[in-house]
């Protein structure tokens, strides 16, 4: 009766072990976690020159290392495992952290042959690979990592970050910069971006598959499952930022002139929405011009009131100062240039120097 007193005793003390150990091993794996989320490309194959990863419940072929597919499960039970692709083996986080940050200081015999392992060379014996996890797991070493990661009250973020993932971070800004490149250009050459029927054949995406013959990391993107930020919705979203940097530079230019005038035209696109195109022309001291294009305005109606207001709005969020004016180029439409109630008369109510010249390159446009 004693013998299985004691024996339950030291099945309840591993059962206490083991949810200590579970529960410092939780907090250190949310430190850790907190950099790698950010970085972390989930489920995918890294490759390189020096290694290529092959998923596979086969043996190593001869010159190749090949990973078993069990790892992809392996790896969402124990977080705090990554495989370094340097050697095709893979080390422990929270270990690795420990040891290089020295908050281990005291290390017995069985954790040194632990930490070489699993922090100095690697494991790779997939064979018995879920067993050896397991163990590690209860080891004193496991263990004690653990709780020194979940002692330290200020991480440094920089130092978190892995080899692996600053590689890979670095790639995949190289991958963007050549996406937001290839849009610019085709911007500025006036081509479409879209295709006929689906963006698979877009000029965007032939221009991508293009460069990615050159460029390693954008082929690497392109081949990446998720999100590849090439939906033609983020390239308009991209595109907007861009003319949201042109337009700011431009207005910087308008701001410090000393006056300025305004084009304004008004026409309806194939929907019949009512679409306002507005121009700003400034001048030099040489008396040389510029004009600026600042875009289109989508309207309600063509009433002088509803354009009066836009024309407020435009400068208002530009800031500019209606007291600049100096100048009004319209059609003859009524709305606009009419005397009584028109745009330009309401604008010379609030600044008198804005003088309304007849908008003369549309008439011979007309002809």
């Amino acid at each position: 009766m004693d013998k299985f007193v004691v024996r339950s005793k030291r099945k309840n003390e591993d059962v206490d072990d083991l949810r200590a150990s579970l529960e410092l091993e939780s907090k250190a794996v949310a430190a850790v976690d907190n950099v790698n989320r950010v970085n972390r490309v989930e489920n995918q194959p890294v490759q390189n020159q020096d290694c290529k990863i092959n998923y596979s419940e086969n043996q190593p072929a001869v010159g190749k290392s090949t990973v078993p597919s069990k790892f992809k499960t392996w790896k969402k039970e124990n977080p705090w495992l990554e495989l370094n692709v340097n050697n095709c083996t893979v080390l422990l986080i929270i270990c690795t952290e420990a040891c290089e940050r020295k908050l281990i200081i005291n290390l017995d015999s069985r954790s040194i042959s632990s930490k070489q392992a699993w922090v100095d060379d690697g494991f790779s014996n997939w064979k018995h690979g879920l067993e050896r996890i397991k163990a590690h797991v209860k080891s004193n070493l496991h263990r004690d990592s653990s709780e020194a990661l979940s002692n330290v009250k200020e991480i440094n973020v920089a130092e978190l970050v892995s080899t692996y993932h600053l590689k890979q971070m670095i790639e995949n800004r190289m991958a963007l910069r050549k996406i937001f490149c290839t849009l610019r250009v085709l911007a500025k050459q006036g081509l479409p971006t879209r295709g006929d029927n689906n963006d698979e054949k877009s000029n965007f995406m032939a221009f991508l598959n293009a460069r990615a013959e050159d460029v390693t990391e954008l082929q690497s993107w392109l081949q990446r499952g998720g999100h590849k930020w090439l939906h033609h919705e983020t390239q308009n979203e991209i595109l907007n930022l861009m003319a949201n940097a042109i337009l700011s530079e431009i207005m910087k230019e308008i701001r410090e002139a000393e006056f300025f005038s305004i084009l304004l035209d008004e026409t309806s696109d194939i929907s019949r929405t009512e679409e306002v195109s507005v121009c700003i022309r400034i001048f030099f001291d040489n008396l040389t011009s510029k004009e600026y294009f600042i875009g289109f305005f989508s309207i309600k109606d063509i009433k002088a009131k509803t354009l009066f207001d836009l024309v407020n709005e435009i400068l208002v969020s530009h800031s500019l100062s209606l007291l600049k004016l100096r100048g009004q180029c319209y059609d003859g439409d009524a709305n606009v240039s009419g005397n009584i109630s028109g745009l330009q008369t309401r604008i010379r109510e609030e600044e008198p120097r804005a003088l309304f010249v007849h908008f003369t390159a549309h008439r011979m446009s007309l002809c």
